[in-house]
């Protein structure tokens, strides 16, 4: 049950990557922001490239590099923008969906399929993603206020978007190695989030926002490390749904750390998200 482990330590630093990544919204804009976290990520992993064996590469790898690293860097904007605008306990939440979407995309891309287990647990996220929404009033304002609210909405996109990259990551993982495809792909993130942040950013980045930086990509390269370690040992839809139970612990940071309100609501509906994502992570 390795696999096990390793999830769940990524999912505990994904959630501490949420919390800094919504404090730094204060003082980095969302280009730097997601930047940051690839570049402290990329330069971390780099120096490895001269300890490690070069596989033999094929299309699939470069396809893989091509696809992946471009949905994430877009990912990666989208998600900084969602911190940016709403809480982080209404936001993150959403990519509990990511688990429900890799149900479709996974048997057709890697041929991993679901279980009838698994689909419980994909109603469960489904309904707690629902009494999150529901501090609103009427049956069906919690879809009317996905659409109006651009946090949430932006880290549903995310959630689509990872459920096309994971599996993408895992396809590059079978044509190279390990620590090969993670220094690959987060260098072509890196490059492509410095050109958008030089191009679209006005808050360039500067010395004395290393202390802003450099946690914030620590704890992203533990995140990228412990993500790809389980990855490759396990389903994708197993690694992803025990990963999103970060919803809950970034529900529980942004109630304590940021004081954001309607907590009881959302709690509840972490805790479901929670239990349909175990039943996926045990399906099979």
């Amino acid at each position: 049950m390795l696999w096990l482990v390793y999830s769940l330590l990524t999912a505990v630093l994904q959630s501490v990557r949420d919390v800094l990544g919504k404090a730094k919204t204060k003082v980095l804009d969302e280009y730097v922001l997601a930047w940051s976290m690839s570049f402290v990520t990329a330069v971390l992993f780099f120096p490895l490239f001269f300890f490690i064996e070069i596989p033999s590469l094929d299309l699939s790898f470069w396809f893989s590099i091509l696809v992946s690293g471009t949905i994430n860097i877009v990912a990666f904007l989208l998600y900084t923008k969602a911190l940016k605008h709403d809480d982080l306990s209404l936001s993150m939440p959403m990519l509990c969906f990511t688990p429900a979407l890799l149900l479709i995309t996974s048997p057709f891309l890697v041929g991993e399929f679901p279980s009838l287990l698994g689909i419980g647990g994909v109603l469960l996220i489904v309904l707690g993603t629902y009494i999150m929404k529901m501090t609103e009033k009427g049956f069906f304002s919690p879809f009317k206020a996905l659409l109006r609210q651009k946090g949430p909405r932006y880290m549903l996109l995310v959630a689509v978007l990872f459920s096309i990259s994971a599996n993408v990551d895992k396809i590059g993982l079978q044509h190279s190695s390990l620590w090969f495809w993670i220094i690959s792909v987060e260098i072509f993130i890196a490059l492509g989030l410095t050109i958008v942040m030089m191009v679209k950013s006005s808050q360039k980045p500067r010395l004395r926002d290393i202390k802003h930086i450099l946690p914030l990509g620590l704890v992203e390269a533990g995140t990228v490390f412990f993500h790809m370690s389980a990855l490759g040992i396990t389903f994708v839809a197993y690694l992803i749904a025990i990963k999103r139970t970060s919803a809950l612990l970034s529900t529980l940071w942004g109630h304590f750390f940021f004081k954001e309100k309607e907590f009881k609501e959302r709690i509840t509906g972490a805790l479901f998200m929670v239990l349909g994502v175990t039943l996926i992570a045990f399906s099979g």
